[in-house]
């Protein structure tokens, strides 16, 4: 199964409800809004199905919704250097 964590570079503080995410050591910065902000707590190297479905549940949306809103997101913290996806972030999580 293949699993989401944070990147070790990555750097986040809450700030007025909504999570900064700083990336070192280019100290680029990504705000994340309430459901971002849940993705990222929940990125612990569960998986990114494991991830929707506890949106759906708490979000009281479909998990079709979910699922492709969670790839998508994943995909560009991914790209951002912020998450990191594959089998050892499923080990460790």
């Amino acid at each position: 199964m293949t699993g989401v964590r944070r990147a070790p570079g990555a750097v986040a503080h809450e700030i007025g409800g909504q999570v900064v995410l700083v990336s070192l050591p280019g100290l680029e910065t990504q705000v994340l809004n309430e459901v971002g902000s849940r993705i990222w707590a929940l990125a612990d190297g569960r998986s990114e199905e494991a991830i929707a479905h506890q949106l759906a549940l708490e979000f009281d949306v479909a998990a079709s919704v979910a699922r492709h809103d969670v790839q998508m997101f994943v995909d560009a913290l991914v790209q951002g250097g912020w998450l990191e996806r594959g089998e050892a972030a499923a080990r460790e999580g």
